[in-house]
């Protein structure tokens, strides 16, 4: 294997592991916003 080979594969790995960890943010995001809505929906049939 060569230096080239290497760089090659570290390329391409802190790609992939970026993808996921960009995928992984996001989909917290979307989790607390969809929390956030549930709460504010109980809040108001709470004061109903």
């Amino acid at each position: 294997m060569s230096n080239r080979l290497h760089l090659l594969l570290l390329i391409a790995t802190a790609g992939s592991y970026s993808i996921v960890v960009i995928g992984l943010i996001a989909l917290g995001a979307h989790v607390n916003r969809g929390v956030l809505r549930i709460l504010k929906a109980l809040e108001l049939l709470k004061s109903i």
